[in-house]
């Protein structure tokens, strides 16, 4: 399965973690694997229980009025998030204005940036720049060195380290923020209008994206973080409100 038409051709990888109720192995095909920068420019999806092994929930009905067209990729002048002043790169600010810019599009509210999870997607991002080993398998996109003062984890294709992910909104804010973390992820020299062309065109991460399939059940989105570094691009959902955001 490869992903739309983007100028120019790109490397790369996506991947990203499901909160299901019941099976989610459809989204990955028999020997699939969720893989990191080494390959070629196959799209690859991967998918997990949520927490608790299943306890987070998500309706597979399909929402009223069916599935949106792309309609292209949105400008982000819809939607400007407001983060901490300096504290976030212009791209990862882009990239979260897009997402939102798309969401409006498609006739869904924006989600509230989330100065918490900015904060996790910047660290994923740096760390995963550091460390291109991380995304080595058998570990993917996921995954989490031991060089700072989150969880350290190898993200699995069997998805046994999940609570790894969840836990990582948590961690960054000493447990101020009290939900779970859900993350798409994406690598390749991408910009953030065409990292949302590669979300759009895979559809588990749309349904992520638009609150679709096995994500109703958190529509709308309470928070959402982004970062986009060394041409890893990752954005965060969250389950709960940040209280930390303005």
């Amino acid at each position: 399965m490869r992903p739309g038409p983007l100028a120019p051709p790109l490397s790369l990888r996506l991947v990203l973690s499901l909160a299901c109720a019941t099976g989610c192995a459809a989204a990955l095909e028999p020997g699939d694997e969720d893989a990191g920068p080494s390959g070629g420019d196959d799209l690859l999806v991967g998918n997990s229980e949520g927490p608790g092994g299943g306890g987070g929930g998500g309706s597979s009905a399909p929402p009223p009025g069916g599935q949106p067209g792309f309609g292209g990729t949105p400008t982000p002048d819809a939607f400007v998030p407001p983060p901490p002043a300096g504290e976030f790169s212009a791209e990862s600010v882009e990239l979260c204005a897009v997402i939102n810019a798309y969401r409006q599009q498609s006739g869904l509210p924006p989600v509230p940036v989330s100065t918490t999870l900015m904060r996790v997607a910047a660290g994923h991002v740096a760390d995963l720049v550091r460390h291109p080993e991380l995304s080595e398998p058998p570990c993917n996109l996921h995954s989490w060195s031991a060089d700072g003062t989150w969880g350290a984890c190898c993200y699995t294709e069997d998805h046994a380290r999940a609570q790894c992910m969840w836990d990582k909104p948590r961690e960054f804010s000493g447990g101020t923020y009290a939900g779970d973390g859900f993350e798409i992820a994406a690598f390749g020299q991408i910009t953030p209008p065409q990292a949302l062309q590669l979300w759009q065109a895979s559809t588990p991460h749309h349904e992520v994206i638009l609150n679709r399939g096995l994500w109703t059940d958190l529509s709308p989105w309470p928070a959402m973080g982004c970062g986009l570094l060394g041409g890893y691009a990752v954005a965060w959902f969250g389950s709960q409100p940040d209280p930390s955001s303005p």
